[in-house]
């Protein structure tokens, strides 16, 4: 089959701006993506984890970004969500780790 031509009229309008942002906007949101699936694949890893060690609430000391010694915890939101995040300073009375059944 033969690929029918487009009327002068009917003829599909361009905007070249458009576009360029359009396909500078697909490539970031592909990259995001791409770079989320190892995220997603590690948070699984620590919920898995946190189940298995029957833990609900875990807390640490690590390095940050800085280099500035910090303290995080690690949160067993539900059965399938997990978060990490840094401990607050004033929060000294939560146990180091809470076993759940």
């Amino acid at each position: 089959m033969t690929k029918q031509k487009n009327l002068p009229t009917l003829e599909r309008a361009t905007n070249t701006e458009v576009e360029k942002a359009a396909e500078d906007y697909r490539a970031k949101r592909d990259t995001r993506m791409a770079a989320m699936k190892p995220e997603a694949e590690a948070k699984t890893k620590l919920l898995d984890l946190m189940k298995a060690h029957k833990l609900k609430d875990y807390r640490y000391e690590a390095e940050n970004g800085d280099g500035e010694s910090v303290e995080f915890q690690v949160e067993r939101e539900s059965k399938e969500s997990v978060k990490v995040k840094t401990a607050k300073e004033d929060d000294d009375s939560s146990p180091e780790s809470e076993e759940v059944e």
